[in-house]
């Protein structure tokens, strides 16, 4: 049958619709009019695969209970649908003597190809079929639910430069090989968004997103296998479910690889997982901490550090810190856990600052070793303090103050002497208040100056060496 037959059968449809219902299809490329509106294909056999190409008046397309031999599929090209129905058929093996193969039919085997179109609803299940979209455009919805292959082989999903706008994505059904998310959504139009990217497979092997923008999906993977996750340079959006249920069986609960670099994510939440080789989450940015209750995380995990976390003082925020803290306690990984301690010690006073009731002691606690991890910021404080003092003992010392006066380098040298004292021989002045003053005088109101220099020379000291004692336990 030429490609000529849907034209001509569109010429006796006063409705601008084309049926072709319980045919035998030998040919490959389908070239419609452009301004038919309903286009149905059921009950056909299609022997060399099916190219659907330059529809431009936003028809509907239907492929209904088609048998499709030797796995051929189904390509659409440079077209505008309305929606697109592809429905309850099956690929089929097929002997070589009894159909004539050639490279165009092998270029659109097993997997129904979307290039260069716009498609309003693309609905694509019960049937056993890889779907695979590029430089194209999904405006509302699109449903891929496909069954199982007759070849023991997995289907996948491939999308790649591809605009969701205000969309819908939901797969679900057979096991997939792979699904791939290539530069999506990467033209920063406001106005394309997808709502939700819904995964219900069975099983999944990879999960592969590159360069995709989820910004404002609620990206739901909730109780579904998945062996891998890969993602670089994309945004997982405003909520990355990945939780699963204890009723599962531990081998659904397993987990190879998560990889997720050089990446954005909102909300996550990866209860109930068990990550086997390797988890990391180089030069990725969290809204919130990610959520790894009831996990098994393996050693040699990558986490960026704090600069990596935005910080908001919740009781959930709060909490997952702590759980990620105590993971890496008892993994003895000294460096991520410092790295959550101070998270969870950065949460809890923001919290306190929000609703007013503030512990002085974690406040300044933060503020002079940023909870342990820093031994340097205490001995520059520790020093200042001592400059500090050098020159407020040398004022009140000072007989006469007065910009017009010369510098005293005397008394700033014995300022500075007892400022010394002051920090490395701690309350030296209840002792007596030289050299500043005689040993006879064994009282003054410097001396209660010099307590307190003493009191922040201990403090700046032993938190310094808290901190050097914990980067030293670190390894």
């Amino acid at each position: 049958m030429s490609s000529r037959i849907i034209k001509e059968i569109k010429k006796l449809d006063d409705n601008s619709s084309v049926i072709l219902d319980s045919l035998i299809l030998n040919t490959y490329e389908v070239v419609p009019d452009s301004n038919a509106k309903h286009i149905t294909i059921k009950n056909c056999t299609i022997r060399e695969g099916l190219k659907i190409y330059g529809v431009s008046r936003g028809a509907t397309l239907t492929i209904e209970d088609c048998t499709f031999e030797s796995y051929n599929g189904i390509k659409i090209e440079k077209s505008s649908f309305r929606a697109v129905y592809i429905k309850n058929s099956v690929l089929v093996d097929t002997p070589y003597d009894e159909v004539r193969l050639n490279i165009l039919s092998r270029i659109i085997s097993q997997t129904v190809e979307v290039l260069d179109s716009y498609i309003h609803n693309l609905f694509i299940s019960n049937i056993n079929i890889s779907i695979e979209v590029k430089n194209s455009v999904i405006e509302s919805k699109l449903d891929y639910f496909p069954i199982e292959r007759a070849d023991d082989e997995r289907s996948w999903a491939y999308f790649e430069n591809v605009t969701f706008k205000s969309s819908q994505v939901r797969l679900a059904g057979a096991e997939l090989d792979k699904i791939t998310f290539k530069n999506i959504n990467i033209n920063n139009d406001s106005k394309n968004k997808c709502y939700l990217l819904e995964i219900k497979q069975d099983y999944v092997l990879d999960l592969i997103f590159e360069n995709a923008n989820f910004s404002e999906t609620y990206i739901d993977i909730e109780n579904v296998t998945v062996r891998s996750i890969t993602a670089s340079s994309s945004n997982l959006g405003k909520c990355f479910n990945f939780f699963i249920g204890n009723i599962k069986e531990e081998q659904d609960r397993k987990v190879n690889v998560i990889t997720i670099k050089n990446s954005h994510i909102d909300k996550s939440y990866f209860h109930g997982r068990i990550i086997h080789n390797s988890i990391d989450f180089s030069q990725t940015h969290f809204n919130t901490p990610p959520e790894f209750y009831n996990s098994e995380l393996p050693h040699g995990s990558i986490f960026p550090n704090s600069e990596y976390f935005s910080l908001c003082g919740s009781d959930s925020s709060i909490a997952a810190f702590r759980a990620l803290r105590l993971q890496m306690e008892e993994q003895r990984n000294r460096e991520l856990e410092g790295e959550f301690f101070y998270l969870e010690q950065k949460s809890i006073l923001k919290k306190e600052n929000e609703s007013g009731n503030r512990n002085w002691f974690r406040y300044f606690y933060g503020l002079i070793s940023d909870f342990g991890n820093n031994a340097i910021k205490p001995l520059v404080i520790l020093f200042a303090t001592m400059m500090f003092f050098t020159l407020l003992y040398a004022l009140i010392m000072s007989p006469e103050i007065s910009v017009n006066l010369p510098i005293d380098y005397e008394l700033l040298s014995k300022s500075m002497h007892f400022s010394t004292k002051q920090m490395t021989l701690p309350f030296w002045s209840v002792r007596n208040l030289t050299p500043l003053l005689d040993k006879e005088v064994q009282t003054h109101p410097i001396m209660y100056l010099a307590i307190a220099q003493s009191i922040v020379s201990l403090i700046c000291i032993a938190l310094s060496a808290l901190a050097i004692r914990w980067r030293f336990k670190r390894g």
